[in-house]
């Protein structure tokens, strides 16, 4: 019924109010139209009040008992009548109920409808102005959400010529049962881009999107896909340095990948590798995490020889990637000093000057002031006699010496002695030396040099050994013209820029060191590459979008930029030939933000897409970082200036949120001998250093100090920029992830599934991730065509109609079954049911279980689908479709894009898969030198002999697990009593708190492993030994809603200084903290 029909009965039986009905009569008498429709509603309540009305008179009623002529037969008691009523009844309203249940999608449907009629004549007969010109929504997102943290969408609307368009959007994400589970309005900005948000709590269940500008025809809609969840686990260690027979204690920490959520506890794997690389018998250990923290400990055997050892964690059910610490092993004697020789560059030549500086202060604390120093200098094994000096009241001495001008080897070293009342000790540094050689590792941000426009070139310089090497000099054309100048900053690294010309050569000169004539040769700018990206500081402050630019010669190419962290698609922007300003040289530019999810922090890979081909192919990449917002504050008091040896500590921890709010975290703890960190060289990386930084670093191991670059020294920022600028390419290579990974493993020998991983040391961190598959972003794209013009006068706003439900779908079939059911039961039982009654009851029944089947197949999406499910027909759709989204129905790759670095493409390239390549030949990462070889091998199981080691070229890189090592001795732990450090320890603590470790059990047995105390309990009179290095190890501390916790030990009775290191997770983010304790008698 019309909404004129339904005003027209509402007239004829007066129900209108009086300015309704006035304005109804006039209608009625000036529009033909009207007129007839109120004829034909006139003749239909006639005819409905005529079959309301019935004749008396012409009918008798009689009662059946009064009746002779009527007998009741004495075959059908009273009590059989009853029961075929009652049976009837039942059918009956079973009937009607299901009924009602398959028509309330419809009614539920018309009950949403916005009925509006207007207040007068001239406005209703009116035409309305529906989307009056045509509209381009653009959508873009990742192909797979992330139900860890928020998903974002780009939304853009344009003209058919691409130019922006400020409008009202409707974004609706439905779930898999085709539920409307989330809805907003937003607006685009002046550019027509719009940047959606979907929390992680709709992400889990989304099933499809949909977007509609204002007054749009249709939705532009996209299935949806989650990925799966992934894992990082963190390792430490104690401390890096041990002697024979004492215990090497670990903790891991498994969080989430992307919001470091310790919510899904899983097994881990331990096992130590020995000097050459063979898993050490009894090693391994197998451990179930509490909080995401899992615990473990090994005694080094009594005769255990020097050398470099490794503690492994793995994942018995791959849910994240191997990793590993190193550790030394050598008999030393407790140091009383602390000592400190830094060199003021990365390396020297012959003839040049060295420059040192020396620090020595007490391992108790107090600098050694007036102390003799005795400095050597050797150069390929003749000694250098440098002149004897004192430190100053600061203890700091400063050392310079020459370089000899003829040099036979490069093998040079410096080593300081210091003496006073109490004895010597000895420091030695190797000093670097740079005979004529010297490798240059170029990186043009984004991947490539392109021609015409300004590129900046980051570039890392070592030398054969691998290790950084000071350089200056200039970047010169053919004719020598200098066009850039080059000088490292730190670590090696530097950047500069320059515009290269199409068909031009350039070259590198080195003017230092000295004596390096050799030229580098820079390879030409690629003729194919038409843009740069430039990220400005490359790192940018927490919750900030990413300030981009972009310059290219080929405005005409549609772009989407992917900001990536972690692996997840965390922002998206799409770029087309209107955003760009284009200068008079023709070079076009683009200056604008990439806006990232809240969530996303540390570091961010960009990506560049080519969208006019499909699939769509990256052509620029780098990484950048963001700064961290979500942190927890750990502070340590309570530590007093100084205690006496022996003594009580008492030291309060204190967690907090980035507001200053208390918040429950976990916790790890350690108190270790700072003397013997010093000894061991400890730059062990905390955990938000390895989280927010080295998960996406390929290189760690040329870190001097990790931690350095996410703190708040000076050239910290600037030094992090040429880290992520000279880690941040990438080749691309096309071909699904799992077939490449296993073409990779085949490659590999059992022994050398270890070795993948470890090419050489990693004591500063380990990588969790090398290469990673990442996913392309989805474009979909769908034009809103005005409406003809008789559908334009409608005033009924209509939506789309929803989808029956599946719950009715389930109440048809149950009901409908059991009708037929309770039919069969009646008719067998011939309880005279009505004939009438039965089969349109029978009917009803069949009708709603088919009905109810039907509704209750769950609808299916193909995660290869982009379509637009509300086109107006077929032929339609084919022909608003754009070829992004043919081609994107016809096919959609699943399985991403793998990113792995440099040589590992070459070999898939020649197993004739496809490569795409984004980086420049000479970036691929050199064969390394003999120096740079792995020290030695991993065998599979414990006694295994070491094989020979590939080179480091030669052993691909994957964020594949290694495989699991077969030990003959395997392990499972179960509670056991907490037991005493050696030598640290006198009486073992009560029970008052989880003090609990593992202990070796019969194999089949999993358990969950708690906290352990190490060191003697307050009050205990035993006096530790003198080479008591860790004093208190409790690496799993919870801390309740307070964030408050008092730990209390007592020191061991010598004079030294301990270092307190906090490692904190919870809610998502982490924190670290750390103090010194000084133990000291007198003043």
């Amino acid at each position: 019924m019309s909404n004129l029909h339904q005003q027209l009965w509402e007239f004829i039986y007066d129900l209108l109010p009086e300015d309704e009905e006035i304005a109804v009569r006039k209608r009625i008498s000036s529009d033909p139209e009207v007129a007839r429709a109120y004829s034909t509603v006139k003749l239909q309540t006639e005819s409905v009040e005529r079959a309301s009305r019935f004749d008396t008179e012409q009918m008798e009623w009689t009662r059946p008992g009064e009746s002779d002529q009527v007998p009741t037969p004495a075959s059908q008691p009273a009590a059989s009548s009853a029961w075929r009523t009652t049976a009837n009844w039942l059918v009956g309203v079973a009937a009607a109920g299901l009924l009602c249940v398959m028509s309330s999608p419809l009614l539920i449907s018309d009950s949403h409808r916005d009925v509006h009629v207007a207040d007068n004549a001239e406005a209703t007969a009116a035409p309305a102005t529906v989307a009056p010109a045509p509209m381009r929504t653009v959508l873009v997102g990742s192909s797979k959400l992330n139900a860890e943290a928020v998903n974002t969408f780009a939304v853009r609307t344009t003209t058919p010529d691409g130019e922006p368009l400020e409008t009202d959007v409707t974004v609706r994400f439905y779930d898999q049962k085709n539920d409307l589970a989330y809805e907003d309005m937003s607006r685009t900005d002046s550019s027509g881009t719009l940047s959606l948000e979907l929390p992680s709590a709709f992400a889990k269940k989304a099933a499809r999107i949909e977007v509609a500008p204002a007054n749009a025809s249709d939705f532009l809609s996209r299935p949806l896909e989650v990925s799966d969840a992934k894992q990082l686990t963190y390792l430490r260690l104690d401390r890096p340095l041990f002697q024979p027979g004492e215990t090497v204690n670990y903790r891991s920490v498994t969080l989430s990948r992307l919001s470091f959520d310790a919510d899904s506890e899983t097994e881990v794997r331990y096992v130590v590798t020995g000097t050459a690389g063979d898993v050490l018998k009894s090693s391994e250990k197998i451990a179930s995490t509490t909080d995401g923290v899992g615990v473990s400990e090994f005694a080094l055997p009594e005769d255990a020889m020097d050398g470099s050892y490794a503690v492994v964690v793995q994942s018995p059910n791959d849910s994240f990637s191997e990793e590993w610490r190193e550790f030394e092993v050598r008999r030393y004697r407790a140091p009383r000093f602390k000592q400190k020789l830094e060199l003021a560059k990365d390396s020297y030549t012959n003839g040049e000057m060295v420059e040192a500086e020396f620090l020595a202060e007490y391992a108790a604390g107090g600098p050694i002031a007036n102390a003799e120093l005795k400095a050597e200098a050797y150069f390929g094994g003749e000694k250098l006699a440098i002149p004897e000096m004192k430190t100053d009241a600061n203890g700091a001495a400063k050392l310079s010496f020459r370089v000899p001008d003829k040099l036979a080897d490069n093998r040079a070293s410096l080593s300081v002695t210091i003496t006073d009342s109490n004895g010597d000790e000895t420091i030695s540094e190797d000093v670097p030396i740079n005979l004529g050689k010297v490798n240059v590792h170029f990186y043009p941000e984004g991947g490539k040099l392109a021609a015409g426009l300004r590129n900046r070139l980051y570039f890392h310089s070592r030398d054969p050994h691998g290790e950084p090497t000071h350089i200056e000099g200039r970047i010169v054309d053919s004719a020598d013209n200098a066009v850039a100048d080059v000088a490292t900053t730190h670590e090696g690294r530097g950047v500069t820029s320059f515009t290269p010309q199409t068909d031009a050569q350039y070259w590198f000169a080195i003017d230092k060191p000295v004596g390096i004539a050799q030229s580098i040769e820079l390879p030409r700018a690629d003729p194919e590459q038409r843009l740069v990206m430039q990220t400005g500081p490359g790192v940018f402050a927490a919750s900030e979008p990413i300030e981009l630019k972009l310059d290219t010669t080929s405005a005409e190419t549609p772009l989407v930029v992917a900001g990536y962290c972690r692996g997840a698609m965390v922002g998206q922007l799409s770029i087309e030939k209107p955003d760009y300003e284009v200068a008079e040289n023709g070079v076009a530019s683009f200056a604008g933000r990439l806006v990232l999810a809240p969530d996303a922090q540390g570091v961010i890979r960009i990506t560049v897409f080519d969208r006019s081909v499909t699939p769509m192919v990256p052509i620029a990449e780098r990484l950048a970082y963001r700064k961290v917002r979500k942190a927890l504050q750990v502070r340590l008091s309570g530590v007093q200036e100084k205690y006496t040896p022996g003594s009580s500590v008492e030291l309060q921890v204190a967690v907090t949120d980035e507001d200053d709010s208390p918040v429950a975290a976990t916790l790890g703890l350690s108190v270790v001998d700072d003397a013997v960190l010093n000894l061991g060289q400890d730059k062990s990386t905390r955990l938000p250093t390895y989280f927010h930084l080295l998960t996406d670093i390929a290189d760690p191991q040329d870190m001097e100090d990790a931690n350095f670059y996410l703190s708040s020294e000076e050239g910290a920022e600037q030094a992090l920029d040429l880290l992520l600028g000279t880690q941040g390419w990438r080749r691309f290579v096309e071909v699904p992830s799992d077939h490449f990974l296993a073409a990779r493993l085949d490659d590999l020998t059992d022994e050398f599934r270890y070795q993948q991983l470890r090419a050489s040391s990693r004591e500063e961190a380990g990588l969790a991730v090398i290469g990673d598959a990442f996913e392309l972003p989805f474009v979909a794209e769908q034009q809103s065509n005005p409406q003809p013009a008789a559908s334009q006068t409608a005033i009924i706003a209509q939506p789309k109609a929803k989808e029956p439900p599946f719950a009715v779908g389930m109440v048809l079939v149950v009901g409908g079954a059991g009708l037929l059911l309770l039919l069969a039961v009646l008719g067998l039982a011939r309880t005279g049911l009505s004939f009438k009654l039965w089969v349109p009851s029978g009917a009803i029944a069949a009708t709603a279980l088919a009905i109810g089947l039907i509704w209750t197949q769950a609808p299916s999406y193909p995660a290869a689908t982009a379509i637009a499910f509300h086109a107006a027909s077929d032929e339609a759709k084919s022909e608003d479709q754009t070829d992004s989204e043919r081609i994107e129905e016809a096919q959609l790759p699943s399985d991403g894009i793998d990113l792995f670095a440099g040589a590992e493409s070459e070999s898939a390239a020649a197993k004739g898969q496809v490569e795409l390549q984004v980086q420049m030949e000479s970036a691929e990462r050199p064969a390394p030198e003999p120096a740079m070889q792995p020290r030695r091998n991993m065998a599979v199981a414990a006694g295994n002999a070491p094989s020979a080691a590939p080179s480091v070229a030669e052993l691909p890189t994957s964020s594949d697990p290694a495989a699991p090592i077969e030990s003959a001795s395997r392990q499972r732990y179960t509670i056991d009593q907490p037991k005493a450090v050696a030598g640290g320890a006198g009486k073992q603590p009560k029970e008052t708190r989880d003090t609990l470790i593992a202990r070796d059990v019969q194999p089949g047995r999993f358990v969950r492993q708690y906290a352990r105390l190490l060191g003697r309990s307050p009050g205990s009179s035993v006096t530790p030994t003198e080479s008591a290095a860790t004093i208190y190890w409790e690496p799993y501390v919870k801390l309740d809603a307070s964030g408050t916790k008092t730990i209390t030990f007592d020191l061991p009775r010598r004079e030294t200084t301990y270092r307190a290191i906090v490692e904190a997770h919870g809610s998502g983010r982490l924190g670290a903290a750390e103090t010194l304790i000084i133990s000291r008698s007198g003043e």
